[in-house]
């Protein structure tokens, strides 16, 4: 009985390390699928990151556009009106002038 019992442990031991083997198996390869992850995630934010800074770098590049049509069309505006000044005096001299005549 004793050795059907040793004999027993002993498989039993056996079929543990096996069981151990395989689980430190299964750990390394869990580390090695953390560490490709954790690289995977690094260079994910880096890429978020120059986006970002891209993104950042065209709204501010838009906005400098924006302000600066917007002057363009002020200025234009300004010329306009002179311009309708202008014509409004020429008109009234023309008119005058027609009176005199």
């Amino acid at each position: 009985a004793a050795e059907a019992s040793a004999a027993a442990l002993q498989e039993r031991v056996g079929r543990l390390e096996l069981e151990t083997k395989a689980l430190s198996a299964d750990k390394e390869r869990g580390r090695e699928q953390v560490a490709k992850a954790n690289g995977k995630l690094g260079a994910t934010r880096k890429a978020l990151h120059d986006a970002k800074r891209e993104l950042n770098a065209c709204r501010k590049a838009k906005s400098e556009q924006d302000d600066e049509h917007a002057q363009q069309v002020a200025s234009l505006e300004e010329e306009n009106a002179a311009y309708t000044r202008a014509v409004g005096e020429l008109n009234e001299d023309l008119a005058q002038s027609m009176d005199e005549v």
